[in-house]
């Protein structure tokens, strides 16, 4: 709970910046649940071919009825998978869209800044923050949002039907899910500090290999190659470091999560063999089984994905947030165009604190580059 109070706002304010495309969000949320639904569906219709097929459930059948019965199965996961493919698209074009926005945005705030933010900057860093950090904020709209609206409604339509076949053995099978929290919990918070150390150095980065490039007749210079080299691949390894630990809490998190299944799977075949379950029973058991690990699975991964998108977002608000410390003057009165010269009479300059020029006298005449 501490953990969603300190990120809430955070995406709170990234949730702003999705409202213009709301229509589409709520045609993928509708999609996403009609996905959901479809699954439960398709475990129902399997139990009742299996059941018609093999264990005689309404009597003998025909062929053709038996082929009746089993194109059901098709269509159903042709319904399915209509409802997968529009949920993702909706969701992924409001996510782009949202990325683009923040994009221009941002660049378009640069522009108004003053001059002092860009001398106590990095234009490397800048660079990052309009193309990385912006980028990976789309985890947040696209990928999170999508399954934790999709995939907890495909857990209930699942399990309702899983416990309408049959609840004892259901609660043997899924008695064991709680368990994943724990993985999730541990390496959410490695993520997210992870993500904010490689984002920093993949800034870092850019911003060496951009002076080096600009300043490369200097390097030359003062024969300065190796050094640029050294501590680019410094850098490198850092980013890479860093990227290993996100990568290995993402990995960690789906053997985990198996394991807990298998234990569940071994589970329903020693209550099926205790009960002399049905055999559509333990069909319909076992397929459930399979289609809950997904969403389990891609819901574990929100919370590292959401971590690691919104220390992007964060770095990207920072930016946002700082105002320009020149602003026009309240009342300020136009200048009309001037005919003669442009005159400074006693004009001061200063970097931060420290003065470069003063008590500057300088008359431009009209017409004249120098």
């Amino acid at each position: 709970m501490a953990a969603f109070r300190q990120i809430w706002p955070t995406y709170r304010r990234l949730l702003g910046y999705v409202k213009p495309y709301r229509t589409r969000l709520a045609g993928g949320i509708l999609v996403g649940i009609l996905y959901a639904a479809a699954n439960g569906a398709l475990l129902y219709v399997v139990r009742r071919v299996w059941a018609g097929v093999f264990e005689g459930a309404t009597g003998p059948l025909a062929f053709w009825q038996v082929a009746g019965l089993a194109a059901l199965v098709p269509l159903a996961m042709a319904a399915r998978g209509a409802c997968d493919f529009l949920s993702a698209y909706l969701m992924n074009w409001v996510g782009s869209r949202v990325v683009m926005d923040l994009r221009i945005e941002l660049f378009a705030h640069l522009q108004r800044l003053s001059l002092d933010f860009f001398g106590d900057s990095r234009t490397g860093e800048l660079i990052s923050r309009v193309t990385n950090d912006v980028q990976i904020v789309q985890q947040a709209i696209s990928n999170v949002i999508e399954d934790i609206l999709k995939q907890p409604f495909t857990l209930l339509f699942v399990a309702g039907t899983l416990l309408w076949t049959d609840w004892k053995l259901t609660l043997a099978a899924v008695l064991l899910f709680p368990i994943c929290l724990v993985p999730i919990t541990i390496y959410g918070r490695r993520t997210r500090r992870a993500s904010q150390a490689g984002q920093q150095h993949q800034a870092s980065l850019l911003a060496v290999l951009q002076e080096a490039l600009v300043g490369l007749r200097v390097i030359k210079a003062f024969n300065a190659e190796q050094r640029e080299v050294e501590d680019f691949r410094a850098l490198s390894r850092r980013v890479f470091r860093e990227r290993m630990r996100i990568v290995t809490a993402r990995a960690l998190t789906g053997p985990l999560i198996e394991l807990v299944a298998g234990v569940g799977a071994a589970a329903v075949f020693l209550y099926a063999y205790h009960t002399r379950a049905a055999a559509s029973d333990l069909v319909t058991i076992a397929l459930g089984l399979f289609m809950m690990y997904e969403p389990v699975k891609k819901l574990s991964r929100v919370h590292l994905q959401l971590q690691e998108s919104l220390t992007g977002a964060e770095r990207v608000f920072a930016v946002l947030d700082r105002q320009p410390t020149v602003v026009e003057t309240a009342g300020a009165r136009d200048l009309p165009r001037f005919q003669r010269a442009i005159r400074f009479e006693d004009v001061s300059f200063r970097y931060a604190a420290e003065p470069v020029l003063d008590g500057i006298q300088l008359e431009i005449p009209a017409g004249s580059l120098t």
